[in-house]
């Protein structure tokens, strides 16, 4: 399985993404937020990111609360919990 190296983001004009994942040629930018609530306003970061780079990928919104949302186009709210649970 390929490495995956990961960066945060933040341009001269005020864009700033909490992290971008890469693996090979693919970019998925994620947010992190703590609250319990998600939003579409919570993914404008990725949504003009999205714009700038011409990039369809989608990304990540990681917060606390316990469902998964579709918060904008291929934009995905996933629990934060869901990414540290141990599956065994």
């Amino acid at each position: 399985m390929p490495q995956a190296r990961l960066y945060y983001l933040r341009t001269h004009d005020r864009l700033e993404i909490d992290g971008l994942i890469q693996q090979g040629t693919r970019l998925i930018p994620f947010e992190i937020k703590a609250a319990a609530t998600v939003t579409a306003h919570d993914a404008d970061a990725i949504k003009r990111w999205m714009s700038l780079t011409h990039r369809e990928e989608g990304g990540l919104v990681l917060y606390a609360g316990s469902h998964i949302e579709l918060v904008g186009r291929n934009i995905w709210a996933i629990p934060i919990q869901a990414t540290i649970d141990d599956p065994m």
